[in-house]
């Protein structure tokens, strides 16, 4: 971990810099619309369907290259909270919950003090977006899709209830934290599959496509969130490949840590299950090649590549039943939910 005043100085750092960014835009003169998308498929879709905005707000430092490919203007760093491994939390206990609840103080006050028209979000249950949701009046704000859990419940209630407990300890934004869902009736609602308000195209026609004649596995971080060992997603990937008779490429999870990927392909190597290692993000490598096959415990990504009849949702095959179950239950998704090997379509 970085020292205590290293920590300090670049939240302030970032706080000034918001600051200076809200003046100079003339962001405090006007009503404005703000968005603040997670992840890549947050991008496209505020890319798509959104025509006017003033501010994007983003976490995560490698938003920035996916937010410039889509030429996404007026973007804004905040960071995030502190959160550590639970060893050094304990070095640091106090220091973490109190740097934590004066990061809200510090970023996202400059923004409910506006004069926001329209906010923007894709997640209804974290804590910075309760804080946002806590300060803002619901009539401004907009939830947007973020993927096949915007549709489901969350399945995992041990997981889930874990991952809020540490987050309350370590002092974030405590307020509806345990919160598995908002009450949608209170705000307006985006997505492509119940309300269809949302539309995602891709940039990239089929035919003009690389033809790669082997089948994608799209990960999710199943080994570093302890629901199977690497060495279980291994076999399970190899029997897989056994049925479609072909090689399988494994595309891990950007939130995959490095020793889950070095396991994995310690399990696989001789087998006809490689990891992709290329620079180029998985759905930008899905712009210019085609697979025979696409399979997934349950990525969204599988929504994303306009080839939904290969694709393929296997939770059942990771133990993952309940959502095996919700999934089908559901039945709003063009990619097909299967339980079982013999239910893949060999001759497409």
């Amino acid at each position: 971990m970085l020292n205590n005043k290293d920590h300090i100085k670049e939240m302030n750092n970032i706080g000034i810099n918001l600051t200076n960014f809200i003046v100079q835009n003339n962001l405090d003169k006007k009503e404005i619309v703000i968005a603040f998308p997670r992840n890549p498929l947050h991008v496209r879709f505020i890319a798509q369907n959104l025509e006017s905005y003033d501010l994007i707000i983003y976490r995560e430092k490698f938003m920035k290259k996916f937010l410039d490919e889509e030429s996404i203007r007026n973007t804004f760093f905040i960071s995030r909270e502190l959160a550590p491994n639970f060893k050094d939390y304990l070095l640091k206990p106090f220091f973490i919950r109190a740097f934590n609840k004066n990061y809200y103080k510090v970023i996202f006050n400059q923004l409910i003090k506006l004069n926001i028209k329209k906010l923007i979000i894709f997640l209804e249950n974290a804590p910075a977006e309760c804080y946002l949701m806590d300060n803002i009046s619901s009539d401004k704000i907009e939830l947007w899709e973020e993927g096949i859990m915007h549709y489901m419940l969350i399945d995992d209630n041990l997981l889930w209830f874990s991952k809020a407990l540490g987050q309350l300890l370590y002092g974030f934004f405590p307020k509806n934290i345990f919160r598995k869902r908002i009450d949608k009736n209170k705000f307006f609602i985006r997505d492509r599959f119940v309300n269809k308000n949302l539309v995602l195209k891709s940039s990239i026609s089929l035919n003009k496509k690389n033809i790669i004649n082997k089948g994608a596995f799209i990960g999710n971080v199943l080994s570093d969130d302890k629901i199977l060992s690497t060495q279980e997603i291994s076999n399970i990937l190899k029997k897989i490949s056994k049925k479609i008779n072909l090689p399988i490429i494994f595309f891990p999870h950007p939130r995959e840590s490095l020793q889950s990927i070095a396991d994995l392909n310690n399990n696989l190597a001789n087998t006809l299950v490689e990891i992709y290692q290329q620079s180029e993000n998985t759905l930008d490598h899905f712009k210019f090649n085609s697979y025979r096959y696409y399979f997934s415990p349950f990525s969204s990504t599988l929504l994303e590549i306009d080839e939904t009849k290969n694709c393929y949702w296997v939770p059942f095959m990771f133990g993952l039943k309940k959502l095996h179950y919700s999934l089908v239950k559901k039945d709003i998704f063009p990619v097909k939910t299967i339980k079982d090997f013999s239910e893949i379509d060999l001759d497409v």
